[in-house]
């Protein structure tokens, strides 16, 4: 049975309690991480949906459970991650797009930056991009007027590659592009 302000959550099967949107937003960067390890385990599904996105799973939210939020203390290493972070979500468009190039930018080696890449999110530089790229993706598949190559190009594949682009976004979706398109136009017609 469900108390009031408690639901039941997928990722760990317990009861535990809603966050609020404020509760949601003050965890966001203790959570970040946690979010990255969901997406490469598949389990993104928790947080896609609207309904989600307030339901993180209390234990993975380091001392939340207790009633008390520690205070994230970023360290440069930290900084330099979330810089590349933000770099890729601003460059994905970019077919070529390198570790070496953010490298560059936060002055540190690839090598070095590969690990501390996949320690701190969880996921390679590649997984990561191919996520970005996916989603990013998604709603451009909403336009009849793109097709499938036209929208992976958009998001950094190269053109002879959008059948990798078609494997990447049905590995994150469970459909191809086509499928996925011709599933969100039924819905929006009201299912004819």
């Amino acid at each position: 049975m469900q108390q009031s302000g408690y639901h039941y959550c997928p990722l760990c099967h317990r009861q535990t309690r809603m966050l609020t949107g404020a509760q949601a937003a003050d965890v966001l960067d203790v959570s970040r991480r946690t979010i990255y390890r969901w997406v490469q385990q598949g389990k993104i599904h928790a947080i896609r949906r609207p309904s989600g996105r307030l339901r993180i799973c209390e234990d993975s939210l380091l001392g939340f459970h207790q009633g008390s939020l520690p205070t994230p203390s970023p360290s440069p290493v930290d900084e330099r991650i979330r810089l590349v972070l933000d770099m890729i979500e601003e460059q994905y468009p970019d077919v070529h797009l390198t570790l070496d190039e953010l490298g560059e930018h936060v002055r540190l080696s690839t090598g070095y930056l590969s690990k501390l890449f996949k320690r701190e999110t969880g996921s390679s530089f590649r997984q990561h991009l191919r996520a970005v790229r996916v989603r990013k993706a998604e709603p451009l598949l909403h336009n009849p007027l793109l097709s499938i190559k036209e929208v992976a190009i958009a998001v950094g594949y190269h053109p002879r590659c959008v059948s990798d682009f078609t494997r990447h976004f049905k590995a994150a979706y469970g459909l191809t592009p086509s499928e996925y398109r011709r599933s969100t136009a039924i819905k929006k017609s009201g299912g004819r």
